[in-house]
């Protein structure tokens, strides 16, 4: 019965247009399937009013062994959160590509010619076979079901990538002149599929994303804006008239140029 009524609530939910409404409106129920939860088990006598959940185990071939198990209250609203994201999945990633996915992917098929050497990245700090992992990985990033797991994913490709980077450079440090451009021809190489739709999902519903992740995902966004955006003066490596060339543009003579 509660099933039936949680999956006729999220319909009516992912048929609003406001995003920041059905955040809010989601973690709601969230919070009142944990409480609920903890209701419950506090009425079995298995939780405290600690918001802990002791769960005991007999291991009947084992005389006398017990296994006492605690459940915290974040444990629990994590299990909520994914059944709900998983449901929600489909909802929000299963229909045709949104406008933003579509003109993304025109922009990079745009720049298909785009090189490393373009963007001024010294080559010492390619790691191609890395470079070719992570962007088979990060182009499916749409299949994974939850915001956390694609928010985690994505900082996991770019770490990586920023880590290769940094053992090659022989142990200097790697500042957002170097990391950015790594990245730009990774997600320009990877073209993920829905990838703008990714972006808002994960930043719809997870709005405090701090540290590492946050940072990744703002380098993301400055990633699709370079490349949706890319002027000649922003490739330094282009060679005299290769903008022109490649654009199917006039040639540019040297006084001009």
């Amino acid at each position: 019965g509660s099933s039936g009524k949680t999956s006729t609530f999220l319909d009516v939910l992912t048929d609003r247009g406001d995003s920041w409404g059905i955040a809010t409106a989601l973690q709601n129920i969230i919070e009142v399937i944990t409480h609920h939860i903890f209701q419950y088990a506090e009425g079995l006598r298995l939780c405290g009013r600690d918001k802990r959940v002791q769960l005991s185990c007999d291991y009947g071939e084992l005389d006398g062994v017990e296994c006492c198990l605690t459940v915290e209250f974040d444990d629990v609203r994590k299990v909520v959160e994914r059944f709900l994201f998983i449901y929600l999945h489909d909802a929000f990633m299963g229909g045709a590509e949104s406008e933003e996915d579509v003109c993304f992917t025109a922009a990079c098929t745009k720049f298909k010619w785009l090189h490393p050497r373009h963007m001024g990245i010294p080559e010492k700090l390619i790691d191609y076979h890395q470079k070719k992992t992570v962007a088979r990985e990060l182009a499916h990033i749409a299949d994974k079901r939850t915001p956390q797991d694609m928010l985690s994913a994505l900082h996991s490709c770019y770490r990586r990538i920023v880590d290769a980077a940094s053992l090659r450079r022989e142990g200097s440090d790697m500042g957002a002149d170097d990391t950015l451009p790594l990245w730009i021809m990774v997600v320009h190489e990877a073209q993920p599929k829905r990838f703008l739709s990714v972006l808002r999902f994960i930043e719809t519903f997870i709005q405090r994303s701090k540290g590492e992740e946050g940072y990744c995902l703002s380098n993301t966004r400055a990633a699709i804006q370079f490349l949706q955006e890319v002027r000649k003066a922003d490739l330094p490596g282009l060679k005299p008239n290769e903008w022109e060339q490649e654009l199917g543009l006039p040639p540019v003579s040297p006084e001009a140029g």
